[in-house]
């Protein structure tokens, strides 16, 4: 369970805080990182306390409602981040939760080790979104990344999900002149 966001003495975030401070007249390049900085905080939030409403987001970050919901529109347009079910167990008007995605989007990860490659998938919540699937590495590079692109791409067309990036770990070696694997 992610830790409960707190609820008092909330203090804004240092890098919105110290960006605010700099200057009164913001130029279109200062508001632009501010945008970015304000999406970044954003997604610290949601990673640090899991699903969060806008006003708990706001009150965490210590970022304006109206900043929260722009940026949080932006979020949900690149579907980095999904809506949930409204909390009912708060006094006044029930907010829906924001989460990271997990259902339309996912990051795959994959591990060449001495003989072996292994691919799983995640949502940005980190939770695996598939089993681990194993296969022998060819000896030759051209078929390797053929059965790795293959074995990427099916994992896109069975959950429907767009894949927002790869990551390789890499416990061989590719010998630059014949391009064999050791």
């Amino acid at each position: 369970h992610a830790p409960r966001p707190p609820t008092k003495g909330i203090e804004m975030h240092p890098k919105v805080s110290s960006l605010r401070k700099k200057s009164s007249s913001t130029s279109l390049h200062q508001a632009s990182l501010l945008r970015h900085l304000n999406t970044r905080v954003v997604l610290e939030a949601l990673q640090k306390y899991g699903a969060l409403s806008r006003a708990d987001i706001s009150r965490i970050t210590g970022i304006s409602g109206p900043t929260i919901t722009r940026t949080v529109k932006d979020l949900l347009d690149d579907k980095l981040v999904e809506e949930g079910e409204p909390i009912r167990n708060q006094l006044g008007r029930p907010g829906k939760v924001i989460r990271m995605a997990s259902s339309k989007v996912i990051v795959v990860g994959v591990v060449l080790e001495k003989g072996l490659a292994q691919i799983c998938s995640a949502g940005l919540n980190g939770e695996a979104s598939s089993e681990i699937e194993s296969f022998s590495i060819p000896q030759n590079y051209d078929e390797l990344i053929s059965q790795l692109s293959s074995a990427i791409k099916g994992r896109k067309s069975k959950a429907g999900q767009r894949i927002l990036g790869v990551g390789v770990i890499l416990n061989a070696l590719v010998h630059g002149k014949d391009q064999n694997i050791l």
